[in-house]
């Protein structure tokens, strides 16, 4: 059974807790599955839990287009990405994707929507549009036909 980092006693419960955070200007709430110590009232969010919160807020100020600087640096991060890292991705200079975040610049409003389609595949775990992007940064010609699927209707 684990124990309380803060108290050391083996006596969690399962429980919810109310997480927040501010980012850009608009404050994003929600309640999460949480341990609880009966012992001392600690309460215990897993890594993988307050990552899916960030990375829900980071799609969320995407969809309602809060595009700043500040927005922008809790996206890429949420998604664990270097800035540089990005600024590659994005086939833009990192000098530049540092100026969006960093306020100097806004941020390009198309890239701000691609960072924000780069969120909601993360969040629900593909990487369709990072995969496109490599793609364009990187073009092949393959060798043989490329078999497809195409879904019905």
């Amino acid at each position: 059974m684990a124990k309380c980092p803060t108290c050391g006693a083996a006596r969690l419960v399962a429980g919810e807790c109310d997480e927040r955070v501010e980012v850009a200007g608009v404050t994003f709430r929600a309640t999460v599955p949480c341990e609880r110590c009966k012992a001392c009232g600690e309460s215990l969010v897993s890594s993988e839990v307050l990552g899916r919160f960030e990375l829900t807020v980071a799609a969320e100020l995407a969809r309602i287009g809060r595009r700043t600087g500040p927005a922008l640096r809790y996206m890429r991060k949420a998604m664990g990405y270097g800035s540089a890292e990005i600024a590659g991705l994005l086939g833009v200079a990192p000098e530049t994707f540092s100026r969006w975040e960093t306020g100097q610049r806004p941020p390009d409003a198309s890239v701000f929507a691609l960072v924000g389609r780069l969120v909601a595949d993360r969040l629900v775990g593909h990487d369709d549009t990072a995969a496109m992007l490599r793609g364009i940064a990187s073009p092949r010609v393959p060798s043989r036909p490329v078999r497809v699927r195409v879904a019905a209707a």
